[in-house]
């Protein structure tokens, strides 16, 4: 175990030091394609990391408080491509291409039981470049490529035996596949047609595939990676390799939108996609350092802007990597591969959390008209604040606490932007002012009174995230001696 330090590169050229730790997993094959590494997080948060080991077995590393323990798939038969994910109990279930028969195999273990391997694909029938993952009724779908006839195919299984589909039959295509699933269960495809050199994208509608190329001069969409947020928009990462870019593609509202993430350098082959809960993507990637020794990067995207972390440069690293997200959106686990020393690594570290904005609120003198103090209140550290005092889009203050006088009666939404490196949150309160026909003074007593005798009365509702989800505070006002 190592401790290192992540460069942050923002926008505005802030830079950020975090910190981590780097664990060593074991001795694998080395750093080309076909050797893969995957990764999946079980509900504790522990990893399991599937690669081919030094021996050129499928393996399974577990890991738990920073140790690993190794077990081997399948003593009989040698593998690569591999992919991994949990079933509904937990238990890992790995795809790959058994190199005795070069067909696609399906490894599933349960406790006492060892590891069950099924050969899904006849011999010399294809099962390179693997992606699997399981539905809410806990079946599994792996994407994988015909290295015999050049095609993208699809294996799901039933619940009784295995489906198996050609998804694209144009000659060429189907590397670098993975596959993620939509709210109905639905698979959606990214691959690579090496005689086109482009990306390529297949969703399922329910009866039938749909296929999209993205048709651009450069030769991209290799070592691609897929992901589908809640509302059902894929997100593509992958390499240009005419460019040495990583880039980035979503779909929202029917259309593509397609960015470059990182350019700086030769960057972005063996690249892996996560979204967080709020559908923003993170990316582990390798920067090769134009053949020189070569670095893990991550890219996340914290809802402003995209910001670039170069994770360890210790030897020639970051090949063939595989990135999780925990389940608080802030700690980050990356599998990779370390050429120098021909071993599995496992990186671990936390992402500073993002300002999660509030106010509270103090009105002062008695009558009318009311002068208000509102306080910020916001967590995560924010380094600027926009107030809108009636949410009309203009900001009205910029420091981070400030007094406003309401000289009229009416309704006030009051917003506040709490912003950071890390992102911006946003906050509303309401504020009611009503006039009526004496003169008052204010009262630390929050309980109803009878306002007909009082020449102001104000009912503050506190800052939240949204205007129509507002929680109540009343402040009352009592009749002055």
């Amino acid at each position: 175990m190592e401790r290192y330090a992540l460069i942050v590169i923002c926008a505005m050229l802030l830079i950020v030091s975090v910190s981590g730790t780097l664990y060593d997993v074991g001795p694998g094959a080395g750093d080309d394609d076909y050797y893969g590494i995957s990764m999946v997080l079980d509900s504790n948060g522990n990893p399991y990391i599937e690669y081919t080991d030094d021996n050129f077995y499928p393996v399974v590393a577990i890991g738990d408080s920073g140790s690993f323990s190794i077990s081997s798939i399948f003593e009989d038969d040698m593998g690569w491509y591999g992919s991994i994910a949990l079933d509904s109990n937990g238990y890992p279930c790995v795809a790959y291409n058994g190199i005795g028969h070069d067909a696609l195999s399906y490894a599933s273990w349960t406790p006492g039981g060892g590891w069950a391997v099924t050969q899904i694909e006849n011999n010399d029938a294809g099962g390179q470049y693997t992606s699997i993952i399981f539905d809410s009724d806990g079946y599994p779908h792996i994407s994988y490529f015909d290295q015999w006839n050049y095609y993208l195919k699809y294996a799901y299984y039933n619940g009784e035996s295995w489906d198996k589909t050609t998804v694209d039959n144009e000659f060429g295509v189907g590397e670098f596949t993975s596959i993620a699933l939509d709210s109905h269960g639905y698979p959606h495809i990214s691959y690579y047609d090496v005689m086109n050199t482009d990306l390529k994208y297949a969703y399922w509608s329910g009866s039938m595939w749909v296929r999209y190329q993205f048709s651009t001069p450069a030769d991209d969409g290799l070592y691609t990676s897929i992901a589908v947020d809640s509302d059902d928009n894929p997100h593509i990462a992958y390499y240009d390799d005419t460019n040495d870019d990583l880039k980035y593609s979503v779909k929202s509202g029917g259309t593509w939108s397609t960015s470059t993430v990182d350019s700086s350098g030769s960057v972005g082959k063996y690249c892996s996609l996560a979204l967080d809960s709020h559908g923003y993507p993170h990316i582990s990637y390798y920067d090769d350092k134009w053949g020189l020794n070569g670095a893990l990067k991550y890219a996340r995207y914290n809802g402003t802007a995209w910001v670039i972390e170069s994770v360890t440069t210790s030897g020639n690293v970051g090949a063939l990597t595989s990135l999780c997200i925990g389940s608080d959106d802030l700690t980050i686990h990356i599998a990779y591969y370390d050429v120098t020393n021909d071993r599995v690594k496992y990186a671990v570290f936390t992402n500073p959390p993002p300002p999660d904005a509030s106010f509270t609120y103090t009105p002062h003198g008695g009558g009318y008209p009311i002068t208000v103090s509102f306080t910020d209140t916001s967590s995560g550290s924010p380094t600027s604040w926009a107030w809108d005092i009636d949410n009309d889009g203009d900001t009205d203050y910029t420091t981070q606490d400030c007094d406003h006088t309401y000289t009229d009666p009416g309704t006030y939404t009051v917003k506040l932007t709490a912003t950071s490196g890390e992102g911006s949150d946003i906050a509303y309160g309401t504020i009611y002012i009503n006039s009526f026909h004496a003169r008052a003074t204010p009262s630390e007593t929050i309980a109803p009174v009878d306002t007909s005798a009082y020449s102001s009365f104000i009912e503050a509702i506190g800052g939240d995230d949204s205007p129509d989800n507002e929680t109540e505070a009343a402040i009352n006002w009592t009749q002055a001696g």
